[in-house]
């Protein structure tokens, strides 16, 4: 019980005295390295990993799903109507008839249209977010290799210290 309890004291304290940054990169430092140089080390490697992969976690948005609401239903709806309602007055002197028949068509129509657009749209979105996150594994792992090649190791639990 008193070495569980020690061990959990002496990783606070090393998240405390590493620095934040540190403990959030996973990596464990070699004993006896400077805090000066542990965070060089940490930079360092941020900044190749960045220039291997081409991508910044710090700045990098993720793709978002969905945009703008479309309004395929209302335009469909308006277009079938005039539509209808020129065709009722020529056809037999019946607009009202005929905008409302038009009116039903182009709610259908705008209703395909709209699903359509969504299926592309989700398309889009799960393209975006497979290459975002193909980019962040490619980030991580530059970033591991070049920590590991600076005589680092692995930590399997990460305490943060804020």
């Amino acid at each position: 019980m008193k070495r569980t309890r020690l061990a959990i004291i002496s990783l606070t304290l090393a998240a405390f005295v590493a620095g934040p940054a540190l403990a959030q990169a996973g990596y464990a430092p070699p004993r006896g390295r400077s805090i000066e140089r542990q965070q060089a080390d940490v930079n360092f490697c941020r900044n190749a990993a960045i220039d291997i992969s081409g991508f910044n976690p710090a700045t990098a948005v993720p793709p978002v799903k969905g945009g703008k609401k479309g309004r395929e239903n209302l335009k469909g709806a308006a277009i079938g109507a005039a539509g209808g309602a020129v065709l009722g007055e020529v056809i037999g002197d019946r607009a009202g008839i005929g905008a409302l028949a038009g009116g039903a068509a182009g709610v259908l129509g705008g209703q395909i249209k709209k699903r359509r657009k969504a299926a592309k749209e989700e398309e889009i979105y799960r393209q975006e977010l497979a290459a975002y996150e193909a980019a962040h594994v490619s980030f991580d792992n530059s970033f591991g290799a070049c920590m590991i090649e600076r005589g680092y190791t692995q930590a399997s639990t990460i305490v943060t210290a804020y």
